[in-house]
């Protein structure tokens, strides 16, 4: 029986971030918010926290299926799996997220591990905190383009902070352009915004 409980548990989570990237799959099904903390030392972006979170209807899903059918309650084995199957589906997408200057991406890699959150309003994301190598992309001084993105086209994008679009420390005058909603090409369904550190 546990082995088809997790089957569904796995079934559902995969359903949930579009593991299958088909050509039926093709087109947004879901919003991702994607809430973006970024740290800069020595002008340059150095870490970045990411928060993506599931529109409600792909919560609700989510969630019955972290729920124990004896106490209705979250289980704590049941999250384990779903973290799991939401981590590996992430990273391969490359955790939803672009960051370049210049035209130059970054490289970046998870630092820890990834955790599973359960928001106020009944929402199942991932929190991820991410290293950026930044040293072969962009000038000292140059734009910062972030960027919230589905590869796979499941999810379109939305930047849940406000009222800045993203957070930013160690810089001491931020100064961000308005977030621009793409509406074609292989970005569409994307939201991206630029950020420059100003001495």
């Amino acid at each position: 029986m546990w082995r088809a409980a997790l089957r569904q548990l796995v079934c559902a989570a995969l359903a949930a971030l579009a593991g299958l990237h088909g050509p039926a799959l093709a087109h947004p099904h879901g919003v991702m918010a994607c809430a973006l903390s970024v740290h800069y030392e020595n002008d340059r972006p150095v870490t970045l926290a990411a928060r993506l979170v599931m529109d409600e209807a792909h919560s609700v899903q989510a969630l019955a299926a972290l729920r124990d059918p004896q106490s209705g309650q979250p289980e704590a084995q049941r999250m384990q799996r779903m973290l799991f199957v939401l981590k590996t589906q992430m990273a391969r997408a490359n955790w939803l997220l672009g960051v370049e200057s210049e035209g130059k991406p970054a490289d970046f890699e998870a630092v820890g591990e990834p955790q599973l959150v359960l928001t106020d309003d009944g929402r199942v994301g991932v929190d991820v905190a991410l290293r950026l190598q930044t040293d072969a992309a962009g000038s000292l001084g140059a734009p910062w383009r972030f960027t919230c993105r589905d590869p796979g086209l499941y999810w379109t994008t939305e930047l849940a902070n406000t009222p800045a679009p993203l957070k930013a420390s160690g810089c001491a005058r931020p100064q961000w352009s308005p977030a621009l909603k793409v509406a074609t090409g292989a970005l569409a369904g994307s939201v991206q915004v630029d950020l420059q550190c100003l001495r």
